[in-house]
């Protein structure tokens, strides 16, 4: 059992799902209240981006302990690339980064 819950990174999946929805819970959610309150343009691009840019800050600061705060299927290839992360365990982080921004995509 001790192999098994090694191989899965459970820990690191789950955090990744977290910090993924998050982000995706967060930028999504200010995009479709922005479209529905018609903010212009510049007002509009300024919101976004800092609710965006929230979003990221806060799934990296609740999963940064657990699993490093990748929260991007981008960072975690470019880190196992650099040897920086386990190859083994690049499974686990993209599996919970996809399904997360899934979830919170649905």
């Amino acid at each position: 059992m001790e192999n098994f819950k090694k191989v899965l990174c459970f820990k690191e999946f789950v955090a990744e799902f977290i910090g993924t929805f998050i982000l995706v819970v967060i930028a999504k959610s200010s995009s479709l209240n922005l479209t529905a309150l018609q903010a212009d343009g510049a007002v509009s691009t300024l919101l976004g981006s800092l609710a965006a840019g929230l979003g990221v800050m806060t799934g990296i600061i609740v999963t940064g302990g657990a699993s490093g705060g990748h929260i991007n299927p981008a960072v975690s290839v470019a880190m196992a690339a650099c040897k920086k992360l386990p190859i083994s365990k690049l499974p686990a982080y993209l599996l919970g980064q996809y399904l997360g921004a899934g979830a919170a995509a649905a």
